[in-house]
């Protein structure tokens, strides 16, 4: 007879392999809604500051009768005439205007122009959502 006393208290393996297994489905899940924050969070600071560039090229516009030319976005709007329209660095090192609507992973927001210089009569605005391209059009010509 087995006395109680000698009877060996612990967990089977079966016991624990389904612990590992229910840790290891909810790490799964945590790192899924994880990444899916992270894109959404990408997402919304695109389109920030994108928005925040297409409220600045209008007070340019409605200023000096045209939208600014790329060479103007790069140097952060800097004129005396259009003072409120300046774009402060950290908004400059999300913009690029390389001239096309493709964006690089660092790079939020692409700024072209459109229209004949030196009048351009119009800008797109193109940004990162999902995994495609949203543009603003402002004014003519794009």
């Amino acid at each position: 007879m087995v006395s109680s006393k000698n009877k060996v208290k612990g967990f089977t393996l079966v016991e624990l392999l389904i612990v590992i297994v229910v840790i290891a489905i909810l790490a799964a899940i945590s790192i899924v809604a994880y990444n899916g924050i992270q894109q959404r969070s990408r997402d919304s600071a695109a389109a920030a500051t994108a928005s925040q560039l297409s409220a600045k090229i209008e007070v340019w516009n409605s200023r000096i009768g045209r939208y600014p030319s790329t060479s103007e976005v790069e140097n952060g709007l800097d004129n005396a005439k259009v003072t409120e329209a300046k774009l402060n660095q950290d908004l400059r090192n999300k913009i690029t205007t390389s001239g096309t609507s493709s964006i690089a992973n660092d790079i939020l927001v692409n700024y072209k122009t459109c229209g004949a210089s030196p009048n351009f009569t119009g800008a797109e605005i193109a940004y990162k959502k999902g995994s495609g391209i949203e543009t603003l059009k402002r004014g003519t010509g794009c």
